[in-house]
């Protein structure tokens, strides 16, 4: 299980971190949870599995 949780931490660091780039360069409601998923090099799916939306993402940067 250990592996797994530095999986999950990675994953969430690197979705935090793709809207955070965005974010500097255009505003945030022209964000897609596309364009974050990409960004961050991992599926809809994935990001939808650690956050309901991008407006989750943004409370726990």
């Amino acid at each position: 299980m250990p592996h797994q949780n530095r999986i999950v931490r990675r994953t969430r660091v690197a979705v935090k971190n793709a809207l955070m780039e965005l974010i500097h360069e255009k505003n945030y409601p022209r964000i897609s949870v596309q364009e974050i998923a990409e960004k961050a090099d991992v599926g809809r799916s994935t990001l939808y599995r650690h956050y309901n939306s991008k407006a989750d993402i943004l409370v726990e940067i």
